[in-house]
């Protein structure tokens, strides 16, 4: 049996493998007269479409595999399938204090309600920040005629980048600033932005209502679909193409076009628009790690939000700390290294080598562990680093005690 020809993308390669075969059938053709005329122009034809269907092949088949992949789209599925956390943004967060002049305040209730929606911006520095939910003031009057306040937030809409719990705020106290009673709440803002599309759905052509695509400015965090038809309006949770959708009652599919080019799918089995429909996508975005910073001073600004007019209303902001826990959405070489080892470990740290890949995330740097015991009572291990700087020079350290929480 004749042993197959590998062929390579050397043009030059490809090339002679054609003249071979030309020659095999076409034995009563001299080899000058085929590489002429119409016999030469089927020669490099052929030649190219080989070379292009090789190229072709390799390039398809590393995307089968999570490292060697190239196209954005197949990174992130791969991340999304294996469950890596944080692949978006996470927009930062900062505690502050915010105080509003009681007798401004007074003017704004009704029923004793007053309500700081979360559309409002508030401005510290150059960033955006919001709230994370509605926040709603309630006033009422002591046996004695006095007025004491109390504050929550309003968990009726959700609100899945949050990490609040608890809806009760601390009680919001008065306290007098250059002779004026001024009621202050401590809250927490997060530094996000938010972006709105919309697209009217004019044709009943099911296959041009499937998909609608949309771009962000900045990066990512979060987005939810409101479809309004009929006089009705339906919040439809995304979910990233492929995975499962049981948890949802209305869903639409969501797939990475590139960094800021997102497309939606509607499934017809659950919900797609009508003819007349008007799709909403409230995107979140966030500047991730750039949101991370202290800043000091108090800032002054009036109260602006699509659900009401404030009338001028004026707030007081004073950060209580710097901001934290903003960072970057993960890079196509970030999620190349974080997917192998996610695989490995399926979201469990049950041996060394899990161990290991879970904290060898810094670059340059090498932590190795050794099991010292392992018991019914304790699991104890020996951690080595050697850490480098960016010279790749070895930097001297000491041993320090390190605690991993039961969470991790």
């Amino acid at each position: 049996m004749a042993k197959a020809k590998t062929l390579l993308t050397d043009i030059y390669n490809i090339t002679e493998t054609v003249d071979e075969i030309q020659k095999k059938y076409m034995d009563d053709i001299d080899s000058n007269t085929l590489a002429m005329g119409m016999f030469g122009y089927q020669n490099e034809m052929f030649s190219t479409i080989l070379q292009d269907a090789i190229i072709c092949a390799a390039e398809t088949g590393n995307e089968s595999f999570p490292t060697r992949a190239k196209f954005e789209r197949d990174v992130l599925t791969y991340a999304v399938n294996y469950d890596v956390q944080h692949i978006n943004a996470v927009p930062a967060t900062m505690n502050v204090v915010i105080g509003i002049l009681e007798k401004e305040l007074l003017k704004k209730f009704k029923n004793d309600l007053f309500t700081i929606y979360r559309d409002c911006p508030i401005y510290i520095g150059k960033y955006e920040f919001h709230l994370d939910y509605n926040m709603v003031i309630q006033k009422s009057e002591t046996p004695t005629g006095d007025i004491v306040y109390s504050a929550m937030y309003d968990f009726s809409t959700p609100n899945r980048l949050s990490n609040i719990t608890n809806p009760y705020l601390s009680a919001p106290y008065i306290a007098n600033v250059n002779s004026d009673k001024f009621v202050f709440i401590n809250c927490t803002l997060s530094q996000v932005t938010y972006e709105d599309t919309y697209k009217n759905i004019l044709s009943s052509d099911v296959i041009y209502n499937k998909t609608i695509d949309f771009t962000v400015e900045n990066q990512l965090a979060d987005f939810d679909v409101i479809v309004s038809q009929n006089g009705e309006k339906t919040t439809l949770t995304p979910i990233f193409e492929g995975q499962s959708s049981d948890a949802a009652d209305n869903y639409c599919y969501y797939t990475y076009i590139d960094t800021n080019k997102i497309r939606i799918k509607f499934d017809r089995n659950n919900f797609e628009p009508k003819s007349g429909a008007e799709v909403h996508i409230a995107a979140v975005t966030t500047e991730g790690a750039d949101g991370i910073f202290e800043y000091n001073s108090t800032v002054l600004q009036a109260l602006k939000s699509s659900y009401t007019n404030y009338n001028s209303l004026y707030i007081y902001v004073q950060p209580l700390e710097s901001s934290i826990g903003g960072s970057d959405r993960k890079s196509m070489d970030e999620l190349k290294q974080i997917i192998p080892r996610q695989i490995l470990s399926r979201g469990n740290i049950t041996n060394n080598k899990d161990i290991e890949n879970y904290f060898n995330t810094l670059e340059n740097n090498r932590l190795i562990f050794y099991k010292r015991r392992d018991n019914q009572i304790t699991r104890l291990y020996y951690a080595y680093l050697l850490v480098k700087d960016e010279s790749n020079n070895i930097i001297p350290t000491n041993t320090i005690n390190l605690r991993l929480t039961p969470g991790l």
